[in-house]
């Protein structure tokens, strides 16, 4: 219930996706209509196995990428609670043993018009996905049941795609956005403002965008 006041020289925002834009709208500097959106869309199925496949634990190493690097298939985390909320969009029911069961996930970049909306003071991030988009999404699917058909699984549920995301970016893409330079500071104080947090990336990385990131940011910094 108190207020605290900061006087900086030069500022670095690294707040994220969504609250470096909100930041930035809500000081003047920015405006909704000023930013994008980017995301992985993945798209998602769980097999039974007859053989052990899931260590249960958060984090699986195993990923695939197709030849032209647009689309991406990997082992998701196998957690009993993510596991069981996946059978549930899929409508799947199973009572065997969790350690035959796995999730893998085939992961394509979102395409069509992106951006934000300001609602009741927060920002919301949108995509009306292009036809291109929704082929890619509907190609993946059939890849990775094929995928795993293939691997002696078993595929449980049907129905059209379960698509989700975790990781959200691009929402100031470097060399795209009129808001900033091509070192990431902000074109109307880019002596004092600058913008390093995944907003920056310019394109799909499909992988986790942290590896990336850095690397990013190391080059912007080298620049700097």
């Amino acid at each position: 219930s108190c207020t605290h006041t900061f006087v900086a020289q030069k500022v670095c925002l690294s707040a994220g996706t969504l609250e470096t834009p909100r930041l930035l709208i809500k000081s003047g500097l920015a405006k909704a209509s000023d930013f994008n959106f980017s995301f992985h869309a993945m798209i998602r199925e769980v097999a039974e196995f007859n053989r052990p496949v899931n260590s249960m634990t958060d984090l699986d190493p195993h990923q695939y990428w197709s030849s032209d690097r647009l689309q991406k298939i990997g082992a998701a985390v196998g957690t009993p609670e993510l596991l069981q909320a996946t059978m549930r969009s899929r409508g799947a029911n199973f009572n065997g043993k969790l350690e035959r069961i796995a999730s893998y996930y085939s992961s394509v970049p979102s395409e069509g018009k992106a951006g934000v909306l300001k609602l009741f003071g927060q920002l919301h991030p949108f995509l009306i996905p292009s036809k291109s988009f929704k082929a890619k999404v509907l190609n993946a699917q059939e890849t990775l049941r094929a995928a795993i058909v293939g691997a002696g699984g078993k595929l449980l549920g049907n129905g059209p795609p379960s698509l989700s995301t975790v990781h959200i970016f691009g929402s100031i893409p470097i060399g795209r956005s009129k808001l900033i330079d091509n070192t990431g500071r902000l074109i109307r104080d880019p002596e004092r403002i600058y913008i390093r947090d995944a907003s920056l990336l310019p394109s799909h990385p499909l992988v986790n965008p942290q590896g990336p990131l850095m690397q990013l940011i190391l080059a912007l910094e080298s620049q700097s």
